[in-house]
């Protein structure tokens, strides 16, 4: 009896940890966003406009990209292919995968698209050809449909190229299910599965996903890990970040950084 009223005893307490993170999250974005506005405009990568995809994936590569102290190895990836971005925590993988997005500008060096240089020409652009799957899922206060295609059509394929097709079975009001901003009523690994159909709605020709199988337990992380390897099977560009060694060993490239501070 007292094990069954322990967890209720201690909600507050959890409830307090969730708020405050929360806020502390909130505090942070409200510090970038302070920092982005005081920023001159021609130092800011594109414009924060609305922009079409780039009609075709253009080839990837970088050359001499160093920031915030990390020197990054040269890679080319070209339509179709896959790459693992590998390494211990700290060594800048994430870091890497928001320069690629065009999400910061490096230091130094140059990210190359097609061969010209990633700018305030062409972001916008870049960035609207972009699937992009965070480590932490994070929901707005609507449908689960809401959810992934905020307020487009999404298509059955999506759905199931996402693995979501049980999931949404099983909720009250299939994929209409109100999931509020913790996406309650998913479990971890179904809110890993509604990133990952959000990343890849609107058929974007590079998908960047962040520790995509992360916290997951085997079966699930084989599917999502499926998901992924098919986008690229069917001609999409695939960058992971990942310490997920089954995962890595299955794309076709492995870039492995070590965190090595530039001289």
């Amino acid at each position: 009896y007292l094990l069954l009223l322990a967890p209720e005893f201690f909600q507050p307490l959890r409830d307090l940890a969730a708020a405050w993170h929360d806020r502390s999250g909130a505090d942070a974005v409200i510090d970038e966003i302070a920092a982005w506005r005081d920023e001159p405009r021609s130092q800011r990568l594109g414009h924060g406009g609305l922009a079409a995809p780039l009609a075709k994936m253009p080839w990837l590569a970088t050359c001499d990209l160093q920031h915030h102290g990390i020197a990054y190895p040269d890679f080319r990836l070209k339509p179709g292919d896959s790459l693992a971005v590998i390494g211990a925590s700290g060594a800048g993988k994430t870091t890497l995968l928001r320069l690629i997005a065009g999400l910061e500008r490096p230091n130094s060096g140059v990210i190359l698209v097609d061969g010209l240089p990633l700018s305030d020409d062409n972001a916008d652009a870049w960035r609207a050809s972009i699937g992009w799957m965070p480590q932490a899922p994070r929901f707005l206060n609507g449908s689960l449909r809401s959810n992934i295609g905020f307020g487009d059509a999404i298509s059955d394929d999506t759905l199931r190229a996402a693995g979501l097709d049980s999931v949404i079975n099983a909720l009250p009001r299939g994929d209409l299910t109100r999931l509020g901003a913790r996406g309650a009523g998913l479990s971890g690994g179904e809110g890993r599965r509604v990133t990952l159909a959000r990343a890849l709605h609107g058929g974007p020709g590079l998908v960047i996903a962040d520790e995509p199988t992360a916290d997951l337990d085997m079966e699930t992380a084989r599917l999502v890990g499926d998901s992924l390897v098919r986008f690229a099977q069917a001609g999409g560009t695939l960058l992971v970040a990942t310490h997920d060694v089954s995962l890595a060993a299955r794309m076709a490239q492995r870039l492995p950084l070590t965190g090595r501070a530039t001289p």
